[in-house]
């Protein structure tokens, strides 16, 4: 099995999904196979946990609910297309991108979709938010804000490249790395320009950033 994703370790177990159509789940300590769970196409992102149900999405167009410790299903919905984009748990929902070019905001309890918000080109990124919005960005090369609730979308940033990594959230500022080699530093509430950063190579990873005596810093990889 070939991971393209990182896992998420939580408990005592460690979830994992491969290119092999399966999700797994392994115990933490040893590395048992605790179970495994095959889906119709190859699994592409981190999965979300809520604590009692693991969700994850697929190459075969469907989100996934299952009961963590045991992989039995909750309950299945269709997206009408792939998923890559790692969901976001949050409140009760769970929010996604997929290759229909949309966000998707899916009851948690139900799979039941909410609403659903159209932008440009296929969404890969995961999604982030600030409790009032959700940002995320997209093959179409920009960085969206949409309210929470509605999915309506507030403001929207273009780069020159696609974006297929998460945003970084930090204090009033959006930090969001692009395939045109940039990290863009955003204003959360209006999606403003505050400054960009030239990188050496395009930018695939989610920044991440540290306290420091004297503000924080933000680290980005490139290739």
């Amino acid at each position: 099995a070939v991971f393209c994703a990182s896992p998420l370790a939580t408990g005592n177990a460690v979830f994992a999904g491969a290119t092999d159509n399966t999700m797994y789940a392994l115990e933490k300590s040893t590395g048992k196979l605790l179970w495994e769970r095959e889906t119709g196409d190859g699994l592409a992102s981190t999965p979300a946990l809520d604590g009692h149900t693991l969700y994850f999405g697929s190459d075969d167009g469907n989100f996934y609910a299952l009961d963590a410790k045991t992989g039995k299903t909750a309950w299945v919905a269709s997206m009408d297309a792939p998923i890559e984009s790692s969901p976001l748990f949050w409140k009760g929902k769970l929010y996604v991108g997929s290759e229909a070019k949309a966000v998707h905001c899916l009851d948690a309890k139900t799979g039941r979709e909410l609403w659903r918000s159209a932008v440009g080109n296929i969404v890969m990124a995961h999604p982030i938010t600030d409790g009032v919005r959700l940002f995320v960005g997209s093959a179409d090369k920009s960085c969206y804000a949409l309210n929470l609730k509605t999915g309506k979308i507030l403001w929207s940033y273009k780069t020159h490249g696609l974006i297929s990594a998460g945003a970084l959230l930090r204090g009033k500022c959006v930090f969001v790395g692009s395939h045109d080699k940039f990290l863009y530093c955003l204003d959360a509430h209006s999606g403003q320009l505050k400054w960009r950063f030239a990188t050496q190579g395009r930018i695939f990873a989610t920044p991440v950033a540290s306290n420091k005596a004297g503000g924080d810093t933000v680290y980005v990889a490139s290739n």
